[in-house]
């Protein structure tokens, strides 16, 4: 069971990874509609997570899920302070890379530069 767990996360763990790219912060910093940016990028977060990926991830994975929509729907719900919006930038940012961590661990792909 577990190398079908492994087989089905090396198959589809890609597809987030690629959709996650939107909240680099090169995409954050030159986007010139963050809030639309961002609102496309949550929703193809969203359908990977509603169809089979949503299934495969471990409980950290899921987590940093959930952290990651959870900063990317304050910043577009925030005010326009411009401190307050780049501090729920790197917010976003960051907890992208958490997930994506959390997603190599799922894969055993920890390297000694992460």
């Amino acid at each position: 069971m577990t190398g079908k767990l492994y087989d089905r996360r090396v198959a589809v763990y890609p597809e987030l990874f690629k959709a996650t790219e939107a909240f680099r912060k090169s995409h954050l910093n030159s986007d010139h509609d963050l809030r639309s940016h961002l609102a496309e990028a949550l929703d193809q977060v969203d359908k990977w997570h509603s169809q089979e990926g949503g299934l495969l991830l471990s409980m950290d994975a899921y987590e940093q899920l959930l952290d990651l929509r959870s900063a990317v729907r304050k910043y577009m719900h925030g005010g326009s302070d411009d401190e307050q919006l780049e501090k729920l930038k790197y917010d976003i940012w960051t907890r992208k890379n958490s997930l994506r961590r959390a997603m190599r661990a799922d894969l055993g792909l920890l390297y000694e530069e992460d």
